[in-house]
């Protein structure tokens, strides 16, 4: 599967801490291996996952919706 981080998800993540832009990237790659992780949200198609921000330094929780 083909994952694609759009460009204003990368400049947000930019300007919230340095340990941000990497946290997008890990889970683009997660979920080309696993596209149904997450769970469904409104409107049907999309998922929505939860990045723990302990995992990544100078990174808060995020919280994101991926289509499929």
């Amino acid at each position: 599967m083909n994952v694609e981080i759009a460009q204003h998800i990368r400049d947000t993540a930019a300007r919230l801490g340095d340990g941000v832009p990497y946290a997008p990237k890990v889970l683009a790659g997660r979920l080309a291996d696993e596209p149904d992780m997450g769970r469904p949200s409104d409107p049907p198609g999309l998922l929505t996952v939860t990045v723990d921000g302990d995992l990544f330094e100078d990174c808060p929780t995020l919280t994101v919706g991926c289509s499929r």
